[in-house]
């Protein structure tokens, strides 16, 4: 474990950072999280431990607590050193395939003098990174602009759209949502709701929200997320589901949890895996059974899913990663995300980018929608 002074600017005072293990953590990382610019599950250590224990087997931890004059833990830098393309790669902690939202923990008003004092720290240290490479930071962190700055007389620097989270905003009842959407958006909704009462008189949806009762359904959210889709079928490997069992575990403790079950004659036939916090609904994934497409369970599902989180009080669902366009016709608009690259030349900036830009154009689809459920649509 290793400390470095550094100043952050002038007036701020000086702040300590200090390379350290998740275990030194778990009595403070936590209470950073609600005032976070990112307050969400995806900073908490608990989302850091389950990933780390199970998909991180390939990364070496880096993580940098930073510290005031007086010893406050006021930020923590959760970083990792992989190994990609670009060489020893310093990342965020969490990885871009399972993690949505990926940023410091810092408070916005710290965000600016944490960073100079991390982006300081990493360049004392040059012998053992040949590149930074942050995904999935959010539209409303300053974190990709303020690293870009910091980074930019040293190595090239870029920053490129990543990708978009699907936003829905709430801030009212269900009725009033439904009254704020298109006239065809908002009938399709309401047919497939009552096609479903219709169709599925024994429907019923479960909430979970406490450790055992969502660890006893992740068998069937599984068998419902494999057969959604081929791509979900090759996701959910057995270090993913590993990862899945101790994030559940960790979520539901935390108090974020929200796994949503919809039961036909007793059997699960469709699941959205989801979380709570500062007031928004994160969509975080869902599966279903096509064998039930032709009620829309997974459209009807979801619209479930923000009734409950309306009338709840929240104020956004939010789809995160993904532009498949189901989510869409729930209202939703698009708010980026971005990926910040710094290497040793512009070559290895430019390969970097130009995979991202790649990736982020593809189509659209539907990815929870079955030929039959289009086809349905098409009809009505």
């Amino acid at each position: 474990m290793t400390q470095a002074a550094a100043r952050s600017g002038i007036g701020m005072g000086k702040i300590i950072v200090e390379e350290t293990v998740l275990d030194a953590l778990h009595d403070s990382w936590d209470a950073l999280v609600p005032t976070a610019i990112t307050p969400f599950p995806f900073q908490s250590i608990g989302w850091a431990e389950a990933w780390y224990h199970t998909l991180g087997s390939d990364a070496h931890s880096l993580i940098l607590a930073i510290r005031d004059e007086a010893g406050r833990l006021i930020g923590v830098a959760p970083l990792v050193v992989r190994q990609t393309v670009l060489g020893r790669t310093v990342q965020l902690m969490g990885g871009d395939d399972v993690t949505d939202y990926l940023d410091i923990v810092a408070s916005e008003r710290d965000v600016q003098r944490i960073w100079t004092a991390v982006i300081g720290h990493l360049l004392t240290s040059r012998e053992r990174w040949d590149a930074i490479d942050l995904h999935c930071v959010p539209q409303w962190s300053p974190s990709h602009a303020t690293v870009a700055a910091l980074l930019s007389e040293t190595m090239p620097v870029r920053i490129v759209q990543e990708e978009v989270c699907p936003v829905v905003r709430l801030g009212g009842s269900f009725e009033a949502y439904l009254r704020g959407l298109p006239k065809k958006e908002r009938h399709e909704i309401n047919r497939k709701a009552r096609n479903f009462v219709r169709d599925a008189p024994s429907g019923t949806l479960r909430i979970l929200t406490k450790r055992d009762d969502a660890l006893a359904a992740l068998p069937d959210f599984f068998r419902l997320h494999r057969l959604s889709a081929p791509d979900k079928e090759r996701f959910l490997t057995p270090a993913v589901e590993e990862f899945f069992r101790a994030m559940t575990a960790a979520m539901a403790d935390a108090g974020w949890l929200r796994l949503y079950v919809l039961d036909v004659d007793d059997a699960p036939v469709a699941a959205i895996y989801a979380f709570v916090a500062d007031g928004r609904l994160l969509v975080y994934n869902s599966g279903f059974d096509p064998a039930f497409a032709r009620i829309s369970i997974g459209m009807v599902l979801t619209g479930m899913v923000i009734e409950d989180a309306a009338n709840s009080g929240l104020t956004h669902c939010d789809f995160l990663r993904g532009n498949e366009a189901y989510k869409y016709r729930f209202g939703a608009s698009d708010t980026p995300i971005w990926r910040v690259v710094a290497a040793a030349t512009c070559d290895g900036v430019d390969r970097a980018i130009a995979e991202t830009e790649a990736r982020f154009t593809l189509a659209a689809d539907d990815r929870d929608l079955t030929d039959a459920e289009r086809s349905t649509e098409e009809r009505a």
